[in-house]
Formats: C-alpha cells, structure tokens, sequence
C-alpha cells in the first residue's frame, strides 16, 4: 500500500511540476523578467517546497543527517538530471543552448555548496541566538547573488531568450 501512495503521489508531482514549468514560462514572458530570474527564484522555489517539508519533518523527528541528504541529494540528481537531458537532447548540447546568464546561477549554486561543506568539516562555529554564522552567511551569499542576477537580467537582453528555444514564443 505504501508503495501505491508513493506512485500516485510521484504522479501528482510529476503533472504539478508541468504546470508549474508552463505558468513560470508565462509569468516570465508577461512580466519580461526572463526565464533566469523566474526559473531561479520562483519555479526553483516552488519546486523545493516538497523537500523543504521532507526536511522539516526530519528534523521535527530528530533525523537531521536525513534533512541534510535530502538537500545535498537533491542538488546533485538536479546536476545528474542535466546531464541526462543533455544525453537525450538531440538537437544541441543542452547547456550550450540555454542562455549564458545562467553561469551566474551555476557560479551561485557552486558557491553555496561549498560554503556548506566547509560548514560541515569546519565543525561547529559561532551562533547567534540558534543560528550559525555559516547559515547566515549562505543566506547573505544568497539573496546578493538573486540580486546581481536580477541586475545581470536587466543589462544583457540576451538573458531574457528562453530555454525553450526550440518552440515558437506564443503569445500570452
């Protein structure tokens, strides 16, 4: 029975994340802030909520080793499943096709992660009131990265090309 319930509720996540994917390339479109900003900021949000509670509820369990490799899991299947599409992708390299922009977001992904890991084997470090210094400082790194993306967005207009390139921009 478990396994049914985990099929079904993969199927519901599988059609949410096709929604989510056409209504963010609408959003983007309409409010011409381009696929990176709302690919990174919203559709990548809305798409992390589900892990977001899996962790909540590990840590609410006490099983924060189980909300880390969520986490550290989940960023590298999305970097495996970059290379699959890539393999399936017949008709140019996957990230050769998508905008140049993008490296920032690689750059910042990169640049988080490995504040994290020197997080975990630097060991404990400063906290103020229930948090550590190494959280607020990815959080920092975070929003200023969003922002010089944003700021990259609106200066180079060919940021704000599609991913799809292959299909014809519909009108909204």
């Amino acid at each position: 029975m478990v396994w049914l319930l985990f099929l079904v509720s993969s199927v519901v996540v599988v059609l949410a994340a096709t929604k989510l994917a056409e209504y963010a390339d609408i959003i983007a479109v309409r409010t011409k802030l381009g696929g990176l900003v709302v690919g990174t900021i919203f559709l990548a949000g809305a798409t992390s909520l589900p892990e977001l509670i899996a962790s909540i509820s590990s840590f609410s369990a006490g099983v924060p080793n189980l909300a880390a490799g969520n986490f550290f899991g989940s960023n590298m299947t999305n970097i495996a499943l970059l290379a699959f599409v890539d393999l399936f992708n017949r008709q140019a390299p996957l990230l050769r096709s998508v905008a140049v922009s993008h490296s920032l977001t690689a750059a910042l992904a990169t640049l988080l992660m490995l504040v994290a890991v020197l997080s975990l084997v630097a060991g404990p470090t400063p906290v103020i009131g229930w948090v550590g210094l190494d959280s607020l400082l990815i959080i920092a790194l975070y929003f200023i990265g969003i922002w010089v993306m944003q700021r990259e967005t609106q200066t180079d207009g060919a940021s704000l090309s599609l991913i799809h390139i292959s299909e014809p921009t519909r009108p909204y």
